[in-house]
C-alpha cells in the first residue's frame, strides 16, 4: 500500500473521475460516509482542493486500486491540519494516512470529523490518545421561519471586535482572531445591547450549503430572542444558498431553537470530532 499526492496541476476532469467515483461510492456507505459531505458536491470539492495551495489531496492505493481518499487543509504557520474529507472503509488506508501524518506533520494539531459508525478510525484515534468531543447531530434548513424583528443584529465592525473576542469560544481551532483573519471564508454577526456585544454567530460563506459554525449568547442575555435573531439574519445573508449545522445530540435547548427556525434533523449524518496532537 502507498500514499500518493494528487498533484495540484491536475486540471482535466477525466484525470480525477476515478477519485470522484471512489469518493461517491464510500460516501454512500452508512458506516464510512463523511458527515456534511453532499455526494453531488464531491467533484466540485475535489477540483477546488487540487487547485488550492493550502490543501493536500491524498489517495491510498493497494496496488492500482484506490482504497482511501483524503483532503487535508494545511496551515503551516499555525502547525495545524484539518481532515476536511476522509473517505475509506479500509484499515490499511487509515494506517497509511497516520504514517503520512506522522512523517510530515510532527508537532502539528490534526482535527478529524468522522462518522460515529467508523470504528476503524475511532479505534486508531484511541491508540493515539486523541481527544474526542461530544457526538453531534446534523440539521438542515428546510423552510425559512420569518422573524419580523432582527434589531440589535449587525455584521461586525471595528467598534465591536473587542467585545466579540472577549466572549468567543477559544477551545476550537477557529478562535475569534482566526475567524476575523478570514473575511472571505466567514460572515461574522454580533448581537448588541446598549453597544455591548452579547452574542455572535460565525457563518461560512463559500459553499452551496453553508454552516453557522459557532453561535453563542451570554447567559444573562438568553431567552431574549437573540439566538433566533442571529439565525434569522444569517439565513437572510445566506439566501438563496442552503444551510446546515451540527449540534450536540444532548443539547435540547439548541435543537429546539433550530427546529423553531426551520431546521430538521438528518438521520444517519451524526458526526464525531477528535483532535490528535502528533
Amino acid at each position: 500500500m502507498k500514499v500518493r499526492e494528487v498533484e495540484h496541476l491536475v486540471t482535466v476532469t477525466s484525470e480525477i473521475e476515478k477519485y470522484v467515483a471512489f469518493a461517491r461510492q464510500i460516501n454512500a456507505d452508512k458506516d464510512y460516509s463523511q458527515p456534511l459531505l453532499d455526494s453531488d458536491l464531491i467533484e466540485e470539492k475535489l477540483e477546488r482542493a487540487v487547485h488550492n495551495t493550502d490543501d493536500r489531496v491524498l489517495a491510498v492505493f493497494d496496488k492500482e486500486k484506490i482504497i482511501g481518499l483524503f483532503v487535508l487543509l494545511v496551515i503551516d504557520d499555525e502547525k495545524y491540519v484539518e481532515i476536511t474529507m476522509g473517505l475509506s472503509g479500509s484499515q490499511g488506508a487509515y494506517i497509511e494516512l497516520f504514517a503520512y501524518l506522522s512523517q510530515y506533520f510532527n508537532g502539528y494539531q490534526i482535527d478529524f470529523s468522522f462518522n460515529p459508525c467508523n470504528e476503524i478510525l475511532r479505534n486508531i484515534l484511541n491508540t493515539k490518545n486523541a481527544l474526542f468531543r461530544e457526538e453531534q447531530q446534523k440539521m438542515v434548513l428546510k423552510q425559512i421561519s420569518e422573524i419580523d424583528d432582527i434589531s440589535g443584529i449587525e455584521l461586525i465592525d471595528d467598534k465591536y471586535i473587542r467585545g466579540y473576542l472577549a466572549i468567543h469560544d477559544t477551545s476550537n481551532y477557529w478562535t475569534g482572531e482566526r475567524v476575523l483573519e478570514e473575511p472571505d471564508r466567514f460572515y461574522v454577526l454580533v448581537a448588541t445591547e446598549e453597544n455591548n456585544v452579547v452574542g455572535y454567530l460565525d457563518l461560512t460563506k463559500n459553499y452551496e450549503e453553508n454552516e453557522p459554525y459557532d453561535v453563542f449568547v451570554k447567559d444573562e442575555y438568553r431567552r431574549k430572542g437573540y439566538g433566533k435573531k442571529l439565525l434569522a439574519k444569517a439565513i437572510e445573508l445566506n439566501n438563496p444558498k442552503g444551510m446546515s449545522l451540527m449540534v450536540d445530540v444532548d443539547n435540547v435547548p439548541a435543537i429546539r431553537l433550530y427546529t423553531s427556525m426551520g431546521f430538521d434533523k438528518v438521520e444517519g449524518q451524526n458526526c464525531v470530532y477528535a483532535t490528535w496532537n502528533v
